[in-house]
């Protein structure tokens, strides 16, 4: 028993009180003075795990366990007998919080400290954000809810049925899928942050946000909203333009990820193009401010058992050209290709030359394959511009036309700046 009493596992002791405390002084916080739980509750429960499992190791095996199950009886017995001033039953918090913070403290003694600090953080993270949840959970609706289910299903019951094993010399299809989820993953983050936001965001951080989940779908929402809401068309043709960018900047963190060499010889065209493209919603922000508060417009959710097969049947098709036919065999085909990829979708072109690119064996096969993913920039820009003309009113097209062009310009320019820094 008195090897117990050191100053190290006092300051253990100490140590798990305080992680007890904090958690507890968190839920306090939240609830108010009608918290079942607070500060000395939760302390006490880490100090109960923390002394349960010391005496367990020295010389009274089985007793962390036996108060494990004396303190989930007591808790389970609390909340489900004692009932609030409305007649309820207290909440499940505290049932789960108990057992999460003696094991807190059993983790602390054992010896697991970075473990048990790290567990602490997330149950005060979780019990902090109760009211924001409920909050976020409302501004979600079923086709949200369901694409998210859906996104769950394609990864962790699809993925691993998929054969990991090339088809016929042209693709495999596993690497195929993980790119889907990949870009559908990115695109429903984005869209799930945009909805979070909610009306509050403006249209400009809507429409920056947005194009992290679909420029396009940004495009056609603010397009048709400038013909419903005249006075705003100023802040509708800002947030189209700022998705472009963002989409731009989005396109190369990926790009980044999957192959870096390939993404720093992309960012100085990159960072021209964006650089540049700000110049038009600057001007608006400056000289054309919102003049009327506005809701933002609804953007579909870009998650979708279509689109991500359509998505995975195009990013096949062109990880067989870039590997079997090449970039240098026939430059002018490989950019059409590019091009028609991105009137479709930026992602497709550049992942799977993010994909392959490491098997380029010269700086002129690099400049051909950053030439075909700028030429779907500069495709992926015009089909935005076409619908921003098609559906958006005069005013929209009066800015969205010419930083579209001054976006094509930069492209260009991109291109040539990557020749130089050959």
């Amino acid at each position: 028993m008195d090897s117990l009493m050191t100053p190290h596992n006092g300051w253990m002791l100490l140590a798990a009180a305080c992680a007890g405390g904090f958690v507890g002084l968190v839920k306090q916080w939240r609830e108010g003075p009608t918290s079942v739980a607070g500060m000395r509750t939760f302390s006490l429960w880490t100090v109960f795990g923390f002394t349960s499992a010391q005496l367990d190791q020295t010389g009274f095996p089985g007793l962390m366990l036996t108060a494990f199950a004396l303190l989930g009886a007591g808790v389970i017995l609390f909340t489900f007998t004692r009932k609030t001033e409305d007649g309820t039953h207290f909440g499940l918090t505290s049932l789960v919080s108990a057992p999460l913070m003696f094991l807190v403290g059993v983790l602390i003694a054992s010896g697991h400290r970075g473990y048990g600090i790290v567990l602490c953080i997330l149950i005060a993270g979780v019990l902090g954000i109760r009211d924001a949840a409920h909050r976020w959970s409302t501004l979600l609706t079923e086709v949200d809810v369901r694409a998210a289910l859906q996104f769950a299903f394609l990864t962790g019951v699809i993925l691993p049925l998929v054969p990991d094993t090339t088809v016929l010399g042209l693709f495999n299809p596993a690497d195929t899928w993980r790119m889907v989820l990949l870009i559908s993953g990115v695109n429903l983050l984005g869209y799930v942050a945009m909805r979070l936001l909610g009306v509050r965001s403006g249209l400009a951080l809507t429409g920056i946000v947005g194009g992290l989940a679909s420029s396009t779908a940004v495009t056609l929402a603010f397009s048709r909203k400038s013909r419903e809401e005249p006075e705003n068309d100023a802040a509708c043709a800002q947030a189209i333009l700022l998705a472009g960018q963002s989409m731009f900047v989005r396109v190369w963190v990926v790009v980044l990820v999957l192959c870096p060499a390939f993404a720093w010889k992309l960012f100085p065209a990159f960072l021209l193009v964006v650089l540049t493209g700000l110049a038009v919603p600057l001007w608006l922000a400056r000289h054309l401010p919102h003049r009327n508060q506005s809701d933002v417009p609804t953007v579909k959710n870009p998650l979708h058992l279509g689109i991500a097969v359509k998505f995975g049947l195009l990013y096949a098709f062109l990880v067989f050209v870039v590997k079997h036919v090449g970039t240098t065999v026939i430059p002018g085909a490989f950019f059409g290709v590019s091009f028609l990829s991105g009137l479709l979708t930026m992602d497709a072109i550049t992942v799977s030359l993010a994909n392959n690119i490491q098997d380029a064996t010269s700086a002129t096969e690099l400049q051909i394959a950053a030439g075909g993913v700028l030429v779907a920039m500069a495709a992926n820009t015009l089909v935005k511009t076409c619908i921003a003309l098609r559906l958006g009113n005069e005013a929209v097209r009066k800015w969205v036309v010419p930083g579209s062009l001054i976006t094509l310009v930069s492209i260009g320019a991109g291109w040539g700046l990557i020749l130089i820094l050959r």
